[in-house]
C-alpha cells in the first residue's frame, strides 16, 4: 500500500483541534498528515486552504444555501473535499486518503483502520457520517468531488427537489449538507461502500469507529455521552444488545462533546496550557446556556429571533 494521507481541515485556531492533531501523531506511524485551514501555520503540518481552493471557489458560484447552518459554514464543509482534492493532485499524491474531522480522536494507527475495513473503495458511519472516512486513492475523491461540481452546476432543480423532500416533507431539519451529498453520492455511484459506524470483526477483534460521542448507536451512555472502558489503555464501548466490549478506533466529539475530548487522550499526550483556558471558557459557556434553559429564556430568545426573520 501507499503512504496514506490524513487530512484535517479547519479554518481559525482552537486548541482542542491541537490536541486531536497530537492524539493523531501519538497513534499515526509512517503517514502522510496535512492540515489545511485558514491561519494554518499555527499548527503542525498546516497548509494555508486558500493556495489549493481553486476548484472550491469555481464551485461557489454554483452553490445553492438550502440549510439551516450558515451559509459560510455549509460552504466550507463542502469546499473542503475540493481543498483536499486539490492538494493531492497539486502534489502529485494517488494514494490512500484518511480524512478526519477536526474533533475526532484517533486510537488507531491509519494503517491498522485500512486493514480493518478492507477491502474499501470509500467508507460512511451508519449510512450518514464522513466524520472520519477513508477513500482507497485519489481518483475515488475525485469522483466524489466531480459528482457535487456537476451537481450544482448542471442539475440545481436535484438539489431543491432533495430539499423538499427529505428536509421539508419528511421534517428533517439539517438541510443540504456535505453529509448529504455524500450520501447521495454513494446510493448512486459507490453503494458497496464500507459502513465503518458498525462493527467489524478483524483477526478475532470487534472494531467500530464512532459517529457522534453525544448519540447511543446502540453503545452504553453515561450521562449524555458514550460509556468508555479503558482496558490495558484502550478504550472500549459496551454493545447495548450483547454485553460486549468493542474495541473503539475513534471518537467524533461533535458539538458538546468537545470538552469531554481531554479526558480520553492517550496517557502520553499533554495538554496545552490554551487549551486548558479553553476548556474552561466551554464550560462556562454551557453552563450559563443550559441555566438560560431551565429558566425558559433561551426557548424564547429563540421564539424572538423566528419572528424577526
Amino acid at each position: 500500500m501507499e503512504k496514506i494521507n490524513v487530512f484535517i481541515v479547519h479554518n481559525g485556531f482552537q486548541p482542542y483541534v491541537q490536541l486531536m492533531i497530537n492524539q493523531l501523531e501519538s497513534v499515526a506511524g509512517n503517514v502522510n498528515i496535512v492540515f489545511l485551514g485558514n491561519g494554518a501555520s499555527k499548527y503542525k503540518y498546516g497548509h494555508e486552504i486558500r493556495e489549493y481552493f481553486d476548484r472550491a471557489n469555481e464551485f461557489s458560484k454554483y452553490y445553492i444555501h438550502l440549510s439551516q447552518q450558515t451559509q459560510e459554514f455549509e460552504l466550507i464543509c463542502i469546499q473542503r473535499w475540493f481543498a483536499i482534492n486539490e492538494y493531492m493532485r497539486k502534489n502529485h499524491l494517488t494514494g490512500p486518503i484518511l480524512h478526519l474531522d477536526s474533533d475526532v480522536l484517533l486510537f488507531e494507527s491509519p494503517q491498522k483502520l485500512f486493514e480493518i475495513y478492507s477491502p474499501l473503495e470509500v467508507t460512511m458511519g451508519l449510512r450518514w457520517s464522513p466524520a472520519n472516512s477513508m477513500f482507497a486513492n485519489e481518483s475515488v475523491l475525485d469522483e466524489f468531488c466531480s459528482y457535487i461540481f456537476e451537481l450544482y452546476k448542471n442539475n440545481p432543480a436535484k438539489i431543491r427537489q432533495v430539499y423538499q423532500e427529505e428536509c421539508v416533507v419528511n421534517k428533517n431539519p439539517n438541510g443540504i449538507s456535505d453529509m448529504r451529498l455524500f450520501q447521495l453520492w454513494i446510493k448512486e455511484k459507490r453503494p458497496h461502500y464500507v459502513d465503518t459506524g458498525i462493527i467489524h470483526t478483524y483477526e478475532g477483534v470487534k472494531y467500530v469507529c464512532d459517529v457522534n460521542f453525544n448519540m447511543s448507536n446502540g453503545f452504553e451512555m453515561e450521562g449524555d455521552f458514550k460509556k468508555v472502558f479503558f482496558i490495558d489503555n484502550v478504550p472500549f464501548f459496551k454493545n447495548i444488545e450483547t454485553g460486549e466490549r468493542i474495541r473503539v478506533c475513534c471518537m467524533h466529539f461533535q458539538g458538546q462533546a468537545k470538552m469531554e475530548m481531554h479526558k480520553y487522550k492517550n496517557s502520553d499526550v499533554l495538554l496545552s496550557n490554551d487549551y486548558n483556558e479553553w476548556h474552561t471558557k466551554f464550560v462556562r459557556v454551557k453552563r450559563f446556556s443550559l441555566f438560560l434553559e431551565k429558566i425558559g429564556i433561551k426557548s424564547i430568545i429563540k421564539k424572538i429571533v423566528c419572528k424577526l426573520k
